[in-house]
């Protein structure tokens, strides 16, 4: 079927008018006794296409988002709108990118997970036969920086020939973050690293960042290194004999060393036992942080064996100290004059003391 078809009933039928199609239309009618005109003019009515946008405006975008480029159009007859994309791909409301980027009937340009590639002047085109109209949309697309979600700063202790994992360096961001690990000498890994070993013998910094096209993020541990291990030793490794009188204060020294540095550990002829904390308040005992146990107003109670323990991770060691309060002797009675007896009878000289048992001497 053609643009003009005439029909058995004389009709002209005119298919998709437009306005080359409008003017005058003359019909013929004739037969052997005679003919017959008839003149129709034919006006065809078109709307210019207008876009109702403004004709330059910027849309600013989070990356990863969805983004509506609306295009909306009047005219007779309804326009058709197409969309010129940054590398001047035309889309007519198709699909490209396995359905990334769509134009909608009612002419909106629609991209899914917006990517910084994106950005750019997308330009809106809507025509008719009565005449084109455009209008340009600046796309920003906004990248999501990276942030990490550990603390930022550090410290790590480790052993010599210890292995160690690093702290854990995860970041969010959009597009996602690019992991690397800024070794000592300026060594870049990118994770996921599955290299040989790294061997670090003394202190060290490293650094994880995070990067992507929004920016960059840090976190910074600082490793610590330790000496190798070592069991508890006592400064003094021989048992000891204290003696202090009564009411003074007396020190037992049990200083050690050792590493990690030990653990200091008393215990009286109570069978009680002090552990790395100072006495309680009021106590007469008290135990210091080098690992001296104090007596406060010592007393003969006090008197017997302490055994002083130094433990860690990798030993443990006791000694003996012999704890012994002493006292001067006090005699509770003192007769008043010269004790008188007769010659051949027994006689008591009384001589009573604070515990001590006395001696005599004749003078």
């Amino acid at each position: 079927m053609g643009k003009f078809e005439v029909l058995k009933n004389g009709t002209l039928f005119i298919q998709k008018a437009n306005i080359k199609d409008q003017g005058q239309y003359i019909c013929f009618a004739q037969n052997e006794y005679g003919s017959d005109k008839l003149v129709v003019t034919l006006s065809v009515v078109a709307y210019p296409t207008r876009i109702l946008e403004e004709k330059m405006r910027d849309i600013k975008v989070l990356a990863g988002k969805t983004v509506h480029l609306e295009c909306r159009t009047e005219g007779r007859p309804v326009p058709i709108v197409s969309w010129i994309l940054p590398n001047h791909t035309e889309v007519k409301g198709s699909i490209t990118e396995h359905g990334r980027v769509t134009v909608t009937t009612m002419g909106t340009l629609t991209i899914q997970k917006v990517s910084v590639l994106d950005r750019g002047h997308y330009k809106c085109i809507a025509s008719n036969p009565a005449g084109t109209d455009t209008a340009t949309v600046r796309l920003q697309v906004v990248a999501a920086p990276p942030a990490i979600l550990e603390e930022k700063r550090q410290l790590v202790r480790a052993e010599i020939g210890q292995n160690l994992f690093l702290a854990y360096c995860k970041a969010e961001g959009y597009p996602v973050p690019k992991i690397t690990w800024i070794m000592p000498d300026n060594i870049f890994l990118t994770a996921p690293y599955y290299g040989s070993r790294i061997n670090v013998h003394s202190n060290a910094e490293f650094i994880c960042m995070a990067q992507n096209d929004g920016g960059e993020a840090v976190m910074l541990v600082q490793l610590e290194v330790t000496d190798k291990l070592r069991r508890p030793i006592f400064n003094n490794p021989f048992n000891e004999r204290v003696v202090t009188r009564v009411g003074r204060t007396a020190v037992l020294n049990c200083s050690a060393d050792g590493q990690p540095m030990p653990e200091i550990i008393w215990t009286l002829p109570s069978r009680t036992r002090f552990i790395g904390t100072p006495g309680f308040e009021g106590s007469r005992y008290h135990l210091g942080t080098d690992g001296t146990f104090v007596i406060y107003n010592s007393s003969i109670e006090d008197t017997g064996k302490y055994r002083c323990a130094a433990k860690n991770k990798v030993g443990y060691i006791e000694k003996l100290v012999v704890f012994e309060v002493i006292q001067k002797p006090y005699i509770l009675t003192r007769p008043k004059g010269i004790i008188r007896g007769i010659s051949g009878q027994s006689l008591f000289l009384h001589c009573l003391t604070d515990g001590i048992q006395p001696r005599f001497k004749h003078l």
